[in-house]
């Protein structure tokens, strides 16, 4: 079952942007975004997919990239063709509507130089003309995250554009707009009635550990720690967390292993597809706001990130937006 939610559109869309733009600038590239006057502020949907997709398509298709232009478009299909094709009583289409994301690639040689030979090449998928076999794997990879949010990933291309990616989501708008935090009210409490949020403290610093366990259990979240990722992917198992804070930088495992280690045991238990929606969220804690740093945490397979030193109602925001969670305040 997806893991829907309210998700700040706007929000996700300059991380991202914020996240790419140095690698490729690095890469001699002009990557832009584009956003359509009728594109909702805030959605429902799957935001841990939805950035799942993006962030995949866009590094696939800037590491396949050597010159020219790469587009992130993102628009309202007024025509909901996609809502027309399905037939899924699971969904209510009354209350949908569907958000497109396109990733156009142009002026690309490679795509260019590849697509004039592709008559020679029969029954070859333009996935396999314009990519090798790692990044084809990542388009795949990418087309059954969008089949779970019920979604669907058409690729096209041509001589003279280059390659074109598109992503059209069902959606619903939230039924009220995410709540908002006076400067004058501090976070206390869960409000009850909610699930048992479990976290996973992982950092190799015991001041930091005790720091962040403290504030977590006293709002009320239950709490274990670990020292490396060694010991992190084994209480990971024990514990099945809902949500992880790893510490990068780590002896024994570091965090970037643990986390790939996490995400290869995911893929073990189920098919990528069905295990997504209900995968550990981890956020990274990492000593820097580096764009280089940021880039590579969520490429491992990381969620999101917070940096070093953190404000206590910055990191609790954060984690209530992965998890649903929701807060009783008071006035300071």
């Amino acid at each position: 079952m997806l893991n829907e939610a309210n998700c700040d559109l706007y929000q996700l869309l300059d991380t991202l942007e914020n996240v790419f733009q140095p690698e490729a600038r690095a890469r001699q590239l002009t990557l832009s975004f584009e956003r359509g006057s009728t594109v909702p502020h805030q959605v429902m949907l799957s935001e841990k997919l939805l950035r799942q997709v993006l962030i995949k398509l866009l590094s696939s298709v800037i590491r396949s990239t050597q010159t020219g232009k790469v587009t992130l478009r993102v628009q309202k299909d007024e025509n909901n063709q996609l809502m027309q094709q399905k037939n899924n009583d699971s969904l209510s289409f009354n209350s949908l509507s569907l958000v497109q994301f396109e990733v156009e690639v142009t002026d690309l040689e490679a795509v260019q130089s590849k697509l004039q030979t592709s008559f020679a090449i029969p029954n070859q998928s333009i996935e396999a003309l314009i990519f090798n076999q790692e990044i084809e794997l990542e388009i795949a990879i990418i087309k059954q995250l969008v089949h779970a949010m019920n979604g669907e990933m058409r690729v096209s291309s041509s001589i003279d554009t280059g390659a074109l990616f598109q992503v059209k989501l069902p959606y619903k708008l939230p039924e009220a707009t995410l709540p908002t935090r006076s400067q004058s009210q501090r976070i206390v409490s869960l409000v009850p009635g909610q699930p048992v949020y479990r976290i996973l403290i992982v950092d190799d610093a015991t001041t930091n550990r005790t720091l962040l366990s403290k504030i977590l259990k006293t709002v009320g979240f239950e709490v274990q720690e670990a020292g490396n990722g060694q010991e992190a992917v084994k209480l990971w198992q024990q514990f099945a967390p809902q949500l992880i804070l790893m510490d990068m930088q780590m002896p024994v495992i570091d965090g970037y292993e643990a986390t790939q280690q996490i995400r290869q045991l995911e893929h073990l238990d189920r098919p990528a597809a069905e295990h997504s929606s209900g995968s550990t969220i981890i956020i990274a804690l990492t000593a820097n706001a580096f764009e280089t740093e940021r880039k590579e945490v969520l490429a491992v397979g990381c969620d999101d990130f917070v940096s070093k030193p953190f404000q206590r109602e910055a990191l609790l925001t954060k984690i209530a937006e992965h998890l649903g969670a929701r807060y009783q305040y008071k006035e300071i």
